[in-house]
């Protein structure tokens, strides 16, 4: 299946076309999901099946009162929207999955975030990333194919890192649920047939034996953010943005090496 970028203009009936190939993708991709999301469970993380982070299971952190008002403001922007962006959807799912299971020999955790931390909260942050081996919250991260992403608040969550009201922390005895600031924000870009070579793969092999230059470039990506964000995040978040850095060019050089 070769599907084009979605975010080019396209006639209105051939976008139709596309939107239906995505969703196509979207449900055959669904049950690998859920085996992520078990897998995610197992591990202790309060996440659904689409390995969200699921704010029901804050309840005793956060009242039931807040979360169900949380919710409900969910439940309301959400009736605003005609229908689910397929190919975000799809993004959002394909990294989730590469990124615990196929990439960094399970050395990174990636959960999505609620949909009130996403969709509601000031940051609007598609994932939390952490790192096994340290122990830390990598990052807060947005997800996109385009190549001059604009994200009008990119000033304030750089200087400032992500907020999430239902985030989580790792340590020794596992994960913990509680509210997070000052998480640092980065922007996870990969190209759209990249991206979608990827899910078919997952969907027909299970793997995703793509060339290994796309997780470089990513992950060059990602240390020329460093490079460009430490100098403008607050005293206390420019050593998060610095380990960040330490990681990425780490699995950057093992990927190299395994890749000669």
């Amino acid at each position: 299946m070769s599907l084009k970028n979605p975010f080019e203009y396209i006639p209105f009936q051939e976008r139709d076309v596309q939107n239906r190939e995505y969703g196509e993708l979207l449900e055959k991709i669904k049950p690998i999901l859920e085996e992520e999301s078990e897998n995610l469970k197992n591990e202790g993380l309060p996440v659904d099946n689409e390995c969200r982070i699921n704010p029901d299971f804050y309840e005793g952190t956060i009242s039931k009162t807040t979360i169900d008002a949380d919710k409900q403001s969910v439940k309301k922007a959400e009736s605003k929207f005609k229908e689910i962006n397929p190919s975000g959807e799809l993004l959002e799912i394909v990294k989730t999955i590469a990124f615990n299971r196929l990439w960094f020999n399970e050395r990174i955790v990636s959960v999505r975030t609620s949909r009130f931390d996403d969709e509601i909260n000031q940051s609007h942050v598609d994932e939390l990333i952490f790192d096994r081996e340290t122990l830390q919250i990598i990052a807060a991260s947005d997800v996109t194919t385009k190549p001059d992403y604009k994200e009008k608040d990119l000033l304030t969550k750089v200087k400032d890192g992500a907020v999430l009201k239902y985030g989580l922390r790792l340590d020794k005895d596992g994960f913990k649920k509680e509210s997070l600031k000052n998480v640092p924000y980065f922007i996870v870009r990969v190209k759209p047939d990249d991206l979608i070579g990827l899910a078919e793969n997952i969907i027909q092999k299970g793997n995703a034996e793509v060339p290994e230059n796309i997780k470089q470039n990513l992950l060059q990506n990602l240390i020329i953010q460093c490079d460009k964000f430490m100098p403008l995040a607050r005293p206390d978040l420019k050593e998060s943005y610095k380990k960040a850095q330490t990681l990425f060019e780490e699995l950057l050089s093992r990927s190299k090496t395994e890749a000669a």
